[in-house]
């Protein structure tokens, strides 16, 4: 019987869509019931496996977060490189991306529990860190590509302001709070544009934006 069961778990690890499953169970729960409903034994009932199939992927669930960490980053980090029906995504379609992603609800509940995930577990926050220069140096190649002359310290800027303002939207859910955090995430993108674009003089324009000559 012990055999028997042992073998039915290795023949569905090696099924490559029970991980994929898992994550998006967790995600779910993550991104609409936050950290605290993120249990084990939730995500493997909501993935419709057993249990032992899901510690066989995450053995426990800190490892289950690290993977939905560097999930999300590739989810931001698309928003940015993936291609349009085999071009370049444009300015106004990134814009529109970021909008779309970082309004959501789910973001801010998702990046909030990772955070609090990290008093659970310490090392995460070398995850986070690895994965934000990831994310950083994703979004300044595609900007540069743009002719945008960004730095690193404007990325990174950038990331900060962009996750404040997901943050700043937890549990705010009116349409009049929708509106504020997809406005705020438009005129951040909107003004690094302006500030790096390639026909700007950037110390020109960055006095113009602190009220001062330059």
């Amino acid at each position: 019987m012990v055999l028997l069961r042992r073998r039915k778990i290795g023949a569905e690890s090696v099924n490559p869509d029970v991980r994929s499953r898992l994550l998006r169970a967790a995600d779910e729960i993550l991104g609409t019931e936050g950290i605290q409903a993120l249990t084990q034994t939730r995500v493997a009932e909501a993935a419709g496996v057993r249990q032992s199939h899901l510690t066989y992927y995450f053995a426990t669930r800190s490892a289950l977060v690290r993977a939905l960490v560097e999930m999300t980053a590739t989810g931001v980090m698309s928003e940015f490189t993936a291609e349009v029906e085999g071009r370049q995504v444009t300015f106004s379609e990134m814009r529109q991306r970021l909008i779309d992603c970082l309004s959501d609800p789910k973001m801010a509940r998702r990046i909030l529990g990772i955070l609090i995930s990290t008093d659970e577990d310490p090392t995460l926050l070398a995850v986070l860190d690895e994965l934000e220069a990831h994310i950083c140096a994703s979004m300044a190649q595609s900007l540069r590509e743009h002719g945008l002359e960004v730095s690193d310290a404007d990325t990174k800027l950038l990331h900060s302001t962009l996750i404040g303002i997901a943050l700043r939207s937890f549990n705010r859910t009116s349409e009049q709070a929708l509106h504020q955090t997809q406005t705020l995430i438009g005129d951040t993108f909107d003004r690094l544009v302006a500030m790096t674009g390639p026909s700007s003089n950037r110390s020109r324009k960055l006095a113009a934006v602190a009220g001062r000559k330059p």
